[in-house]
């Protein structure tokens, strides 16, 4: 308790530092005293949550939040006590262009990959990233993709 309330007086000193028009929060611990300061500072709050089901920070943080986004209608069910739930999908990043052949090649020799065969990136975040990570880690060990190769993008173990 103690830290988290250190948290939020060193978010205020931070916020008012470079005056923010809105602060948004993508869940995890990490967000609660950030929107906590951020109310106290009555800026406008909005939180992102890209699972299907709601983390802990983003329900705890409901009442302190002017909006809460979510990338999923199913998501938007499971927070019934939210003040203003919107459907925005999941923000990605957009390739400005497509990567050219030997920009492609480039790629699968850093990351040492065939480049006979087909490629499939792996990854996971938040409450189902272990699961997807020991999947791809397990498939990989018992070598059940012969006729592919995979790219797991993941903080726990590279394979």
């Amino acid at each position: 308790m103690l830290k988290t309330l250190r948290g939020i007086k060193e978010a205020k000193k931070i916020i008012k530092g470079f005056n923010p028009d809105i602060v948004i929060g993508t869940g995890g611990y990490i967000c609660g005293p950030v929107i906590m300061a951020a109310k106290k500072l009555k800026l406008p709050t909005m939180l992102h949550e890209s699972n299907a089901f709601p983390g802990k920070a983003v329900k705890m943080l409901l009442k302190k939040t002017d909006v809460v986004m979510v990338s999923f209608e199913e998501a938007k069910k499971r927070l019934p006590k939210a003040q203003k739930v919107v459907v925005t999908g999941t923000p990605t990043k957009i390739l400005k262009k497509e990567p050219n052949l030997s920009e492609k090649i480039a790629l699968k020799e850093k990351y040492k990959l065939n480049p006979a065969k087909p490629t499939v990136l792996a990854f996971g975040g938040s409450q189902g990233a272990k699961a997807i990570n020991d999947a791809i880690i397990d498939l990989s060990e018992k070598k059940l993709n012969k006729n592919y190769q995979i790219l797991l993008a993941s903080r726990t173990k590279a394979i």
